[in-house]
């Protein structure tokens, strides 16, 4: 199993849980991924070369592939929403549309393809699912589904690269890079 490869790779995984918080909101959970894409890049790095098929969409078929035969979709309680290392997640072997769409994007990005968080809702406003999205190839990737490239139709749906969920944009702060004014008017777009 590739799963186990990837797990003799990056090694054991310090077992500690992320709570989101105790009565998350969406912006929560967005934050949270956002986060946890950035500390997921290392371990990513070194994985993703199982992964690369030399183009975009047959990376992103590979990965989807491999959740879908080697990992479990498991849906977390609204009231403990979690985000794991990569090492954690494929350790576990199981996850929910947050862990998949961490897996994916981390994966696309250190193989050096772009890729957008979709966040998703079905009957309103209030975002309740995640999964990935390439808009180059206009490839949808969510491993909660059966089918590859294939997507629930959403009421609402919003994209986000990594770039938009953390403010980065090439206007920002001179130091950092960081346009603290964009965080927040991001994440409350993500909300409307």
């Amino acid at each position: 199993m590739l799963k186990n490869k990837l797990i003799s790779v990056l090694g054991s995984p310090d077992y500690r849980a992320n709570l989101i918080t105790n009565w998350q909101s969406t912006d929560d959970i967005v934050q949270a991924i956002k986060t946890q894409h950035v500390k997921n890049r290392a371990e990513a790095k070194k994985i993703c070369k199982y992964f690369d098929a030399g183009n975009v969409k047959d990376t992103a078929r590979n990965i989807f592939n491999f959740l879908k035969t080697e990992t479990t979709y498991e849906r977390e309680p609204t009231s403990k929403q979690t985000t794991k290392t990569i090492r954690r997640f494929l350790t576990d072997g199981k996850g929910d549309c947050k862990h998949y769409s961490l897996f994916i994007n981390n994966i696309l990005e250190a193989c050096g393809y772009k890729s957008n968080y979709r966040f998703a809702s079905y009957d309103g406003n209030v975002f309740t699912h995640v999964y990935s999205y390439i808009p180059k190839t206009d490839t949808v990737v969510d491993a909660v589904l059966t089918s590859f490239d294939t997507e629930k139709k959403p009421t609402n749906k919003k994209d986000m690269s990594l770039y938009s969920l953390s403010g980065l944009e090439p206007e920002g702060d001179e130091v950092t890079g960081v346009n603290f004014s964009k965080i927040t008017s991001n994440l409350k777009k993500a909300q409307a």
